[in-house]
């Protein structure tokens, strides 16, 4: 019987060991490239995992000096934020999902093992400063199905009915 409390018991703790990774991203976008689709980011996932983020792009200032008949001016160039439309995730050249209402991040389910690029589409038509982006991702394991649950607790009973009938 203690056999089959330790089991249980390293089972427990295998799966919620499984912690989260979590990573930045930033980037960059030409000047007036409308539209844009740059890759952020590239991830190893080692497990079933999912993917969650956010991605955002805000307005800067730059000043830029200007000379008229011998006087130096610096002018304010004020750019406004990218406008990001969507996130999508590729695993080689498949894409494995899309995620176009990036107002509470974005999110990709049920991920297997592998390398994926995290893409950014969108529009800078600021014709004179390029644009900047960044953002943040978190790879979390993923939770197994009931079905998988199910299945390790039948295996542990089958090992516990096992063990007895040794002993008895």
């Amino acid at each position: 019987m203690q056999f089959i409390r330790s089991l249980a018991a390293t089972a427990v703790l295998a799966a919620t060991a499984l912690g989260a990774q979590a990573g930045t991203f930033s980037g960059a976008v030409a000047a007036g490239t409308d539209p844009f689709d740059v890759l952020a980011t590239s991830l190893t996932i080692t497990g079933p995992s999912n993917l969650v983020g956010g991605v955002s792009s805000s307005g800067y200032t730059t000043l830029v000096p200007i000379t008229v008949g011998g006087t130096t001016f610096n002018i304010s160039l004020t750019a406004t934020a990218l406008d990001i439309q969507s996130v999508y995730l590729k695993s080689g050249s498949t894409l494995v999902g899309t995620d176009t209402n990036l107002a509470d991040g974005f999110a990709f389910s049920n991920l297997t093992a592998g390398t994926y690029g995290l893409y950014i589409t969108g529009r800078n038509t600021n014709t004179s400063l390029v644009g900047v982006f960044a953002g943040t991702t978190t790879v979390t394991a993923a939770v197994p199905e009931p079905e998988s649950i199910a299945l390790v607790l039948a295996g542990l009973g089958v090992v516990g009915l096992m063990s007895r009938r040794r002993l008895g």
